[in-house]
């Protein structure tokens, strides 16, 4: 497996250490986190039992899978997996478990158990369930109380909070159940027990983990336990990308990882395979912003074209355009797999999705491969396109504030999106010149408001009837 110079250095650092590796995006953390699990199991000849590399999702985990099959040359490989299904091992498998003949509850059980639960409350409240779902695991997993949660945001009083959190917590046990979040709690309870502790080390003693910026509470005490009870840590991300705020994500434990483990190894990866010179000079100015000490990537790519901004009073108008857009990049041969349009909020890509259909601009999905990307900047993550048009979360069909975080993650949004072209770069920008930040000031502007001239060219938005 060829690394390059800073790949390899971390890849074959002391395996009797923890190491922290801080890798901007496109820097080439999977093929180091392969090369690391492979080392392990060749050079210093660790059985892969006790090799656990855990990834963020389910694509990425089989990336990696298929990955040290090809090197070691097996038939197949369950060094990868998630958080998920690392937690599930445990929680069924440990001896000291209560778990066992437990599973996971799916999105619509899990609905259709809140909706009965509040059915019992209040019979008029049952239209809550989706938001309760929300509310009550945001608080679970950033370790706050569910009920005062479940007050501030639906206005219950104390017994009927109470009740529905009792209530919910009784129904899944009585079928046997448990949500993704009494999963991540059940198995970080469980690591209290020495000789659980034990059990599980024997089969993570070199625990391998992928984009650690993300590792909410319970999975970063899950991480701690396991350390106590002997385990080594050679954890991988990058600050910079810190999106799932949502979801619990505590990025300062990951930036403060070598202070609490004393000795840690530190390492970074600032060689970018993945964007043009241009983009990664703008994406590094986006860095920046998100913390002024984070390196700067470096390209390893050829140059093509500067960033493109173009302006917008409307979605509708943006839509538009991008067909037009698109049918040139049709009429010129350009593939449309190669093509992502990636969206803040859902609503975005209902409108746009609309407008695709109507001047018959293929969108990928089942049965169409050769379409138009339309996703999600969270689900872009981990991906890549030649050409990426980005549309500006202002530029929305209803009400954008109540769908946007805070000023620090929106500008780690803000760097994902744009790290995801490799080529050419095109942000569809809205003249509102609003501030979408959750906790905004009256000083502060929206960042692609900030950026500076001298990165990106303005982009003719004159075309916007249909052709």
């Amino acid at each position: 497996m060829k690394l390059n110079p800073e790949q390899k250095k971390a890849a074959n650092c002391d395996i009797a250490k923890h190491v922290k590796v801080v890798a901007g995006a496109g820097t080439g953390k999977t093929r180091v986190l392969v090369a690391r699990a492979v080392r392990l199991a060749t050079f210093h000849k660790v059985h892969l039992r006790e090799i656990r590399l855990v990834a963020f999702t389910k694509a990425a985990s089989k990336v990696m899978n298929k990955r040290i099959e090809k090197a070691l040359g097996l038939g197949s490989s369950r060094v990868a997996t998630t958080f998920h299904s690392f937690c599930m091992r445990i929680l069924k498998n440990c001896p000291q478990s209560k778990f066992v003949k437990f599973t996971i509850i799916n999105d619509k059980e899990q609905l259709s158990l809140i909706k009965s639960c509040l059915r019992k409350i209040d019979p008029k409240s049952s239209n809550k369930a989706t938001g309760a779902v929300e509310v009550m695991s945001k608080a679970r997993l950033n370790q706050m109380c569910p009920v005062q949660a479940l007050k501030d945001r639906y206005r219950f009083d104390s017994k009927q909070a109470e009740q529905l959190v009792k209530l919910y917590a009784t129904a899944k046990r009585k079928k046997l159940k448990f949500d993704y979040c009494d999963m991540l709690l059940e198995a970080d309870n469980l690591l209290n027990n020495k000789n659980a502790a034990k059990w599980v080390v024997d089969y993570c003693r070199y625990l391998l983990i992928d984009e650690a910026q993300d590792l909410n509470a319970p999975q970063w005490s899950i991480v701690n336990r396991l350390i106590a009870s002997g385990s080594k840590v050679f954890c991988v991300g990058d600050p910079a990308q810190a999106i799932f705020e949502f979801g619990g994500a505590v990025v300062e434990k990951f930036i403060a990882f070598d202070s609490r483990y004393v000795g840690t190894q530190v390492h970074h990866l600032s060689k970018n395979y993945r964007s043009s010179p241009e983009v990664v000079e703008f994406s590094n100015w986006y860095r920046k912003r998100v913390n002024n000490q984070l390196n700067c990537v470096i390209t390893t790519r050829a140059p093509h074209s500067q960033p493109a901004i173009t302006d917008f009073d409307s979605l509708q108008k943006a839509s538009i355009w991008l067909t037009n857009k698109l049918k040139i990049k049709q009429l010129d041969g350009a593939k449309l797999s190669h093509i992502a349009v990636l969206i803040r909020v859902a609503k975005q890509g209902d409108v746009i999705k609309k407008a695709f259909e109507e001047a018959k601009i293929p969108i990928r999905k089942k049965g169409v491969k050769n379409g138009v990307r339309i996703i999600t900047v969270h689900k872009a993550k981990g991906q890549e396109w030649d050409t990426c048009y980005l549309i500006d979360p202002r530029l929305v069909a209803s009400h954008w504030g109540a769908y946007l975080n805070n000023k620090q993650t929106e500008n780690c949004l803000w760097y994902v999106a744009i790290t995801r072209a490799k080529k050419e770069l095109v942000i569809c920008s809205s003249t509102s010149r609003q501030v979408a930040y959750s906790d905004a000031k009256k000083s502060d502007n929206f960042i692609i408001d900030d950026t500076p001239n001298r990165l990106f060219r303005f982009e003719d938005n004159s075309i916007t009837e249909q052709v």
